[in-house]
């Protein structure tokens, strides 16, 4: 994402067009460039900001669904061994991969029916599996 530092066609993506400007993220800056304000001092008082910012996200615990579109799913109850359970996965689009977050007892899980747009199929050779997927 670029920032406006504050002059019409400067040639940096606009603000307007991306919803931010580096005076949205650190107030007073790049408002007077041309009156003589300390770029020095713009670069440092941006740098602290972001580094807050990048404090707040780390704190605060990344989750993988941060990262990629995906969605976390937690399936209470697989019921019989290889029968084919199934749920609504609310990504928009067919997921093309899967991984296994945890999962409470012995036995694979593998795609049973080709997913769609709206559900996901699996089934696992377990029983009664309590299980978390995260699908994108």
């Amino acid at each position: 994402m670029g920032f406006d530092w504050g002059g019409a066609g400067s040639g940096a993506a606009s603000g307007a067009a991306t919803g931010a400007t580096i005076g949205s993220i650190v107030p007073g800056i790049g408002t007077g460039i041309d009156a003589g304000i300390d770029k020095e001092e713009d670069t440092k008082r941006a740098l602290l900001a972001l580094s807050d910012e990048l404090k707040k996200i780390i704190n605060n615990g990344i989750v993988p669904t941060d990262n990629h579109d995906s969605v976390i799913y937690d399936v209470s109850d697989t019921g019989n061994a290889n029968t084919e359970f199934s749920f609504s996965h609310g990504l928009g689009r067919i997921p093309v991969y899967y991984r296994i977050i945890k999962q409470d007892k012995a036995g694979s899980v593998y795609t049973s029916t080709a997913h769609t747009i709206d559900t996901a199929y699996f089934k696992t050779d377990g029983a009664n599996v309590a299980l978390t997927l995260e699908l994108w």
